[in-house]
């Protein structure tokens, strides 16, 4: 989930199934992003760790963009789940 944000967040609970509470889920955004504030990213990151997923939080000093400090947290956050 890369300068995103969970806009179903009131049906979560009701439709997550427990067998995907396991699955890692990476979750980037820039500090400076004008078009996703951080703070509605925060509260979906907040929304999906209470409802038990396994959330990985990086914030980076962009703004609504990528930075190779990401694709690089990237590439050893895919090296560390994929067999």
């Amino acid at each position: 989930a890369l300068s995103t944000y969970l806009p179903v967040k009131t049906k979560l609970a009701a439709e997550a199934l427990a067998v995907n509470a396991d699955i890692p889920i990476f979750m980037a955004h820039g500090i400076f992003d004008e078009v996703i504030s951080l703070e509605m990213c925060k509260l979906s990151r907040d929304v999906l760790l209470s409802n038990h997923y396994a959330v990985r939080w990086h914030e980076y000093n962009m703004a609504h963009s990528v930075c190779l400090e990401e694709i690089n947290d990237i590439r050893g956050f895919l090296q560390q789940v994929l067999p």
